[in-house]
């Protein structure tokens, strides 16, 4: 069962080209469902319906892993399962689908939770930049709200990535964009390639560890949910940063055509949560400053 795992997850890697935090999140969940069927003493992948149902329940009810999941996980669980049984289907000659009639629950789509420039701003503040790993680390966040990058283009950057007018990003399905940067952050970027030298094992990559090694996306999320409590009080995620980018440009009058570029969305709708996000927040401010309100 470990090999047909590991074919698959190969498939999406070079097939499907999916970014390699979904591979992971969807190893995770495979993974977990194939520890619940040893344990059970199932040793086929070839399964009734009733197992799947079972499986769902003790995950849901947190009988698997001593804890309840929040929807999202769930949901993405079943959606990798359910994506891994139509490989097996269709590749590996596993005739049974015991995932194929149980559907997601559409959930509600919440307002992403964004951050404000003031709050940006006492972010990229709170960083030491005479200090190599705080400089690295400042310039690495700033790139994500500077640029509304996924965790993943992020580190991708290379050394060479600043060289032209515009970022050349590979996102989401091998899609390329191109997103314009403002002049003072390729100053930055200039500034701490100076400090990397001491550092540069690996040629290619733009952020890397005192080890010289490119950094991973587990230490960027454990270091902005660190500086987020220390300087604002909350927990920050990568992603947070993104959606401050969309957001705030919308704010100040961008149109959403333009941000669904600059964001590498495929589908407009997807944009356009964020006008949602920007129709709140000037509620709010109507009703905290409208004398009538």
């Amino acid at each position: 069962m470990d090999e047909y795992l590991r074919r698959f997850l190969a498939y999406l890697l070079n097939d499907r080209h999916y970014a390699q935090n979904t591979i992971e999140a969807y190893g995770r969940d495979i993974r977990r469902f194939l520890e619940y069927l040893d344990n059970q003493g199932l040793k086929d992948l070839e399964l009734d319906k009733s197992v799947a149902f079972d499986y769902l329940n003790e995950l849901r009810l947190g009988k698997i892993g001593g804890i309840m999941i929040k929807d999202t996980s769930y949901a993405r669980s079943l959606s990798s399962l359910k994506a891994f049984y139509r490989y097996l289907h269709k590749y590996e000659a596993i005739k049974s689908d015991p995932f194929k009639t149980i559907s997601i629950t559409k959930r509600h789509k919440h307002l992403p939770d964004v951050l404000t420039f003031a709050q940006v701003e006492r972010l990229l503040a709170s960083f030491d930049t005479d200090d190599f790993k705080d400089l690295r680390d400042r310039l690495l966040t700033e790139c994500l709200y500077a640029c509304g990058l996924r965790i993943s283009e992020c580190l991708s950057l290379n050394i060479d990535s600043f060289k032209y007018e515009e970022l050349h990003i590979i996102g989401k399905g091998d899609k390329e964009r191109l997103v314009p940067y403002y002049p003072n952050l390729k100053k930055e970027v200039a500034s701490y390639l100076v400090k990397r030298e001491a550092f540069a094992k690996d040629d290619k990559a733009l952020f890397i560890s005192q080890n010289g090694k490119r950094i991973s996306a587990r230490y960027v999320q454990r270091m902005l949910e660190k500086r987020g409590l220390l300087v604002l009080g909350q927990r920050v995620h990568p992603h947070e940063l993104r959606h401050s980018f969309a957001t705030h440009l919308l704010d100040n009058g961008v149109d959403l055509r333009s941000v669904q570029e600059l964001l590498g969305h495929e589908s407009l709708a997807t944009t356009q949560l964020y006008t949602h996000l920007t129709l709140e927040r000037l509620k709010g401010t109507v009703q905290k400053y409208h004398p009538h309100s």
